[in-house]
């Protein structure tokens, strides 16, 4: 459950998150995925002006609201009986979105470069944020990396922008951070 990866890899997460703030620019339109990797760059996007979040994870979206970050929860579904949101609603409502820069994370990235996530309600919104944005940034620790899951969400070398807590197998050939 989401609350048990609340607590998981946190300095991982926090080294993570602080070295993808570089690329935060003062209002820009955010998305943050459900995961809680993504969860810690609500600090950094407080550090900036005239920002707008959009979020599909209930406890982010309180928590941006506490630091002062204009929020939009999107609607859906309860994914699991998590803070996470999914669904019809959530569907319909981020393809009406188009955010400058997405922060997402999944359960794990294959050495071949894949990302993968277990649950296909989860892999199906990722789908529909990397559509829409701008700039796509996917925020793993080293303990995902070289594992497989259920469902392939993309391929590294779809993504604008990796960044990872540590040194990383060749597979990624993007940008790093």
């Amino acid at each position: 459950p989401l609350s048990s990866r609340m607590e998981k890899n946190i300095a991982e997460k926090r080294k993570i998150a602080k070295n993808a703030s570089v690329l935060l620019r003062d209002g820009q339109t955010v998305m943050l995925d459900g995961s809680t990797t993504a969860g810690f760059m609500v600090p950094y996007i407080a550090k900036h002006k005239d920002m707008i979040l959009f979020t599909n994870n209930m406890q982010t979206a309180i928590t941006a609201v506490n630091y002062g970050i204009k929020t939009h929860c999107i609607g859906g579904e309860s994914v699991n009986q998590s803070v996470v949101t999914s669904g019809e609603q959530a569907y319909n409502t981020i393809v009406k979105i188009f955010p400058d820069i997405l922060f997402f994370s999944s359960q794990c990235v294959d050495y071949d470069g894949y990302i993968y996530d277990p649950i296909l309600e989860e892999n199906h919104i990722r789908e529909l944020m990397l559509k829409n944005a701008a700039c796509s940034v996917f925020l793993c620790d080293a303990e995902k990396i070289g594992h497989r899951s259920l469902y392939r969400l993309t391929s590294v070398n779809d993504i604008d922008v990796c960044v990872f807590d540590q040194e990383i197998p060749e597979f990624h050939t993007k940008t790093k951070v």
